[in-house]
Formats: structure tokens, sequence, C-alpha cells
């Protein structure tokens, strides 16, 4: 038996039963949807909380904060509190076919309002299909927002997404 059921959204959590050989149901069987592929142009401002799409290792670890320093909006805070650090992946976003992709984001190191050496590094990398590459890794040596930018040209396909790792053992 076929059932279509439309209007799910991503990550929706439900138990379905199905009806058995039987005639019987059989179940529970517990599924979540799938989040979909995004499309390019992409942004993420992380003004609605975490994104329902993108992974995190520990939710402890990796959140949604605001009004740090000179910044009054959201962000992602990833901390390196615990073994490993904080994990934060982006949803896949489909670029294939692109020649090249701009990455960009805003960094800053510190916590409680004030820069915190020593601290962690991060690893920013891409998935290029098979395997993550390295975008940079930041030091703990940043006390002010900054934007970075960077431009990837090889490795887009339709699982590009970019991973943020917080390697150390300050936040």
């Amino acid at each position: 038996m076929t059932l279509a059921v439309r209007l799910l959204r991503p990550r929706d959590a439900f138990t379905v039963y199905v009806p058995g050989d039987s005639s019987a149901f059989v179940g529970p069987e517990p599924f979540t949807t799938a989040c979909g592929i995004a499309a390019l142009p992409y942004t993420q401002d992380f003004e609605s909380g975490f994104p329902i799409c993108w992974s995190r290792n520990n939710p402890s670890e990796v959140l949604i904060d605001n009004n740090f320093q000179t910044n009054p909006t959201s962000f992602l805070r990833i901390n390196g509190l615990a073994a490993p650090g904080g994990i934060a992946t982006s949803e896949d976003v489909d670029a294939s076919g692109q020649v090249s992709v701009w990455v960009k984001w805003d960094i800053t190191e510190g916590a409680n309002n004030a820069p915190e050496p020593p601290a962690d590094n991060l690893e920013v990398e891409y998935f290029d299909g098979t395997q993550y590459q390295t975008i940079v890794v930041y030091d703990a040596n940043i006390v002010t927002w900054q934007t970075d930018s960077f431009l990837i040209t090889s490795g887009l396909t339709n699982q590009f997404h970019v991973r943020f790792t917080s390697i150390g053992t300050g936040s």
C-alpha cells in the first residue's frame, strides 16, 4: 500500500502503523521527515533560533546567542568546553552546476561580552560530496567582529554544506 502525504515539514517526527500480511497492523515504526536541499542564494541570520535543517553535536555547546560586543543581532555560538568541542553543520545546498560559490560569515572570539584567551581554534570546512575540505582555521586572537569570505571553486555538488568545529579548551 502506498500513501502520499503532502505538506510535511522538515524534521517532523512521526510514528506509523502499516497493514501487515495478516491484515494486522505492524508498528509502531518511527520516522522523521528529511530536509530538502536548499537552493542558492542561501543565507542564514539565526534570528529564528537554531535552523531546523542544520545539525549540531551538542545543544549545550552549539547554540544561538545575541548581543555580544558590537553585534546586537543573533549569531551562532560554538563553545569548546566539552570534548569534542562544538560542531555545527549547515544544511545541504545545491551548488551543482556552479563555477564558484562565495561563503561568508562574521566571526569573533570570546565569552561573557569580553575576549577570553586562551580559547579555541575554529576550523571551517566544506563538504565536497566525498570528504571535508578545510577553508580556514582561526586561532583565538580575534578580539572584535570581522567579516570573512572565501571563494570555493571545486567540490560544488548538491550536498554542499559548511561545518564549523571548535578545537580547544576555551569557549
